[in-house]
């Protein structure tokens, strides 16, 4: 009669699930997907530091060869050579950096190991030393 008159609180109404096994491979698929997708996203910033980076050399040199056109003495040319080279090595220091800035690139994550790509260290079979004559 006690037992009837129990209440029902003490029986959890919704179990606690249990925990998903998950395999190495499922894993290794998961960081792969990471992985890519980090690797993706580090390429487009490259590739915008890129573009500036060319965008400003081409402006470098367009201003060299537009001022070249108008320089008459051999000391105007090299000045204007001289500040071609100095924009261009401010650019390349400038995309140095900035692909410095972004840090390491990801690790590409291990591929689990089948216990069939395992190569036994010993063979099966017993080596028998062969008969001397």
């Amino acid at each position: 009669m006690i037992i009837v008159t129990a209440p029902h609180s003490f029986a959890d109404a919704t179990p606690t699930p249990t925990p998903i096994a998950v395999t190495a491979m499922e894993q290794y698929r998961v960081a792969m997907g990471q992985y890519r997708t980090a690797m993706n996203a580090r390429e487009q910033i490259r590739k915008e530091i890129n573009k500036i980076f060319i965008a400003d050399c081409r402006v470098a040199n367009d201003l060299a060869k537009t001022a070249m056109s108008t320089a008459k003495t051999a000391d105007a040319k090299s000045t204007i050579l001289v500040q071609q080279k100095t924009a261009i090595a401010l650019a390349t220091s400038t995309r140095d950096a900035a692909i410095a800035a972004m840090g390491p690139a990801p690790t590409e994550p291990l591929k689990p190991v089948k216990l069939s790509e395992i190569t036994p260290l010993k063979n099966g079979k017993s080596v028998k030393p062969t008969p001397r004559r």
